[in-house]
């Protein structure tokens, strides 16, 4: 049936000239004679041209109007013209993903298996909205959803990796309790790729920007898993673990102080990577700690706040890369910043009065 109106669709395009479906006698339905001008081989060759274009996608229709205007094509033509078009209109509605009765859902998991690329990437874009606003049907097939964000991540193109890493991240924010450790475990596996580790820190990112009040909730586990990442041999992975680790120790607050040494022996040893890029991750990860602990930086380290300082200092002054050089400018300034508005914080000049007894009583 589809090759059927495939040929039919072309005979519309030519006005009957080409890709006009063949009878049971194996025999094509003839013109009328009017036809007889374009039997010459070089229109002939001008209109199959002309058929192919189309027939490739181009997909004109002819109407009953502009058939029976053209003087090569007969009322049998015409009405073959009429029953196509809508032989081809219904065809293209059933094979409509979001067709009558189709969820949005349904829809979205018909685009990731279409073969072509951007149509996959817009379902991973439509699926992260659908886990965004709660949709329950999307919620119910969660491990379906799991597995196709996983296949998502590891593709070539940007993206469909991209929108698969939106997707994935948005899935474990709805479920961080059973799809973050299962994130954590996916990082230490021997087996994965450069690539997919990237993108999964990626995710871990994404992940920790919206954590918020609920961070030290998760810290043991998400500190563990980048500070074994920091270790990897790559010097890309490694980059990407300390700068999660920084983005998440930056909305630890009060429970930064328990870690605290452990991070910053990282975050010095790192500084001084022969590796540039993981140098620079290094002091951008601190530049996110200063920056999220803001005051109370004073009341978490207040004894590391001076060797920070030197440390950032003799960075600047020392190194020759330009990159780091500005990222520890930035450092020195959030903690220049923090120190003034930890002076400057006006007391709050309360006084408690409490009741200990009501005379009469």
């Amino acid at each position: 049936m589809r090759n059927l109106a495939q040929q039919l669709q072309v005979a519309i395009a030519t006005q009957g000239v080409a890709g006009l479906p063949a009878d049971k006698s194996g025999q094509r339905p003839q013109c009328s004679s009017g036809s007889s001008s374009v039997n010459s081989s070089t229109d002939a060759r001008a209109y199959l041209t002309l058929g192919e274009k189309y027939a490739a996608g181009y997909g004109i229709r002819a109407t009953t109007a502009e058939v029976s205007r053209q003087g090569h094509a007969s009322p049998t033509l015409a009405n073959q013209a009429l029953q196509s078009t809508t032989i081809v209109e219904e065809e293209a509605r059933q094979q409509t993903p979001g067709g009558p009765g189709s969820s949005a859902f349904e829809q979205v998991w018909r685009e990731l298996h279409d073969g072509m690329v951007p149509i996959r990437g817009h379902a991973f874009i439509g699926l992260r909205r659908l886990l965004e606003e709660g949709d329950a049907e999307t919620l119910g097939h969660a491990d379906e959803v799991l597995e196709a964000c996983q296949a998502g991540i590891q593709e070539e193109d940007s993206y469909v990796y991209l929108s698969a890493i939106h997707a994935l991240a948005a899935l474990v924010e709805r479920d961080l309790d059973g799809r973050l450790p299962w994130l954590a475990e996916q990082v230490a596996l021997e087996h994965l790729s450069v690539e997919a580790r990237l993108n999964l820190g990626e995710v871990f990112l994404r992940v920790c920007k919206q954590l918020g009040d609920i961070a030290p909730k998760y810290r043991d586990l998400l500190v563990n898993c980048f500070l074994g990442a920091a270790k990897h041999s790559d010097p890309v992975v490694r980059s990407s673990a300390v700068s999660n680790l920084g983005e998440l120790c930056g909305k630890l607050g009060y429970s930064f102080g328990t870690i605290m040494q452990e991070i910053l022996a990282c975050l010095r040893g790192l500084i001084r990577d022969p590796v540039n890029h993981v140098g620079r991750a290094s002091v951008l990860a601190l530049s996110c700690i200063l920056k999220g602990m803001g005051p109370k930086l004073f009341q978490v380290m207040p004894h590391e706040v001076r060797d920070i300082y030197r440390d950032l200092k003799h960075i600047y002054q020392t190194t020759s890369d330009d990159v780091i050089r500005l990222q520890a400018q930035q450092a020195i300034d959030e903690l220049s910043a923090s120190t003034r508005e930890f002076l400057k914080a006006q007391p709050q000049l309360e006084k408690q009065i409490k009741i200990l007894g009501l005379p009469g009583q």
